[in-house]
Order: C-alpha cells, then sequence, then structure tokens
C-alpha cells in the first residue's frame, strides 16, 4: 500500500507519486536480494511482531539456527536488524 497525501491531485502528481514508490519498493528489493528465502522469512515475522523464540518455532528451527542467519543478513547487507526489517516491509514482503 502506498500513502499519499489526502486531497486533490492532477494525474501528473498521481504517476509521479506512483513511479516514486515504485522505485521506494525496487530499490528495496535489489538490496535485499542477496537473503535466503529462510531469511526472509525470519524477516517477515519480526516484521509482523514475532520476537525470534516464537519466530525460530514458527519456522521449525532452533534458536541457535535463527541467531545465525540474523547474523548472516547483517553480514550479506550490512544493515541491521530494524533496517533489514524496515527494507522488507518497504519491499513488500509483509
Amino acid at each position: 500500500a502506498c500513502a499519499v497525501e489526502v486531497g486533490v491531485m492532477n494525474l501528473d502528481e498521481i504517476v509521479k507519486a506512483w513511479q516514486d514508490h515504485c522505485a521506494v519498493v525496487q530499490a528495496a528489493q535489489d538490496e535485499l536480494a542477496v537473503l535466503s528465502e529462510r531469511q526472509r522469512e525470519f524477516l517477515r515475522l519480526v516484521a509482523k511482531g514475532f520476537e525470534r523464540g516464537e519466530a525460530s518455532r514458527l519456522m521449525g528451527v532452533s534458536l541457535r539456527v535463527l541467531e545465525k542467519e540474523a547474523a548472516a543478513i547483517k553480514d550479506a547487507t550490512g544493515l541491521t536488524q530494524i533496517e533489514a526489517v524496515v527494507l522488507s516491509v518497504r519491499a513488500g514482503w509483509v
């Protein structure tokens, strides 16, 4: 979903807002493209408010494995967990 300021917008403004939104989504997807599906699932769950223990249980892996995945996300992207979660939301994963 894209938040657009409420008010009257002409077609050019609507198109520009949509293009800007699409550019943000694409940039986020590109930056996170190096992540495995398990790492992406972890970010989805954290973005939804699950703590690591709950996420590991839902994913069917040990907390230790999930901790390694969290470290691998940081190593692969250079992002903190919070930054990676924000990008996952921008990428449309949540």
